[in-house]
């Protein structure tokens, strides 16, 4: 089985306490590349949720579209997480979460 990496834990730590300031953020997301680049496996939501809190929007979608094809049950709290809130006037993400089923 696939264990979590340090950047995905530290991430989806991240998602329960108020967003941290941009340099944490960019540091979470380097530590997710640098897990990515090693090959481990680190699920799509930690990259869409960093890029979403820098407003990164593009690069955001890319990885929800990611999240999609993996079946991430964490696309749920898109709707209602503040650390997505960047993305919600995008007419981009009602079409994708319906097409997750959320």
């Amino acid at each position: 089985g696939s264990r979590p990496t340090r950047g995905w834990l530290a991430a989806s730590q991240a998602l329960l306490k108020p967003p941290p300031a941009r340099a944490a953020l960019r540091r979470m997301l380097e530590r997710l590349t640098e897990d990515l680049r090693r090959n481990d496996r680190v699920p799509a939501m930690p990259f869409a949720m960093l890029h979403s809190q820098l407003g990164q929007r593009e690069q955001a979608f890319a990885w929800l579209e990611r999240a999609l094809m993996e079946h991430d049950p964490v696309l749920l709290l898109v709707r209602v997480h503040p650390y997505f809130d960047s993305l919600r006037a995008d007419p981009r993400l009602e079409p994708l979460l319906r097409r997750a089923g959320v």
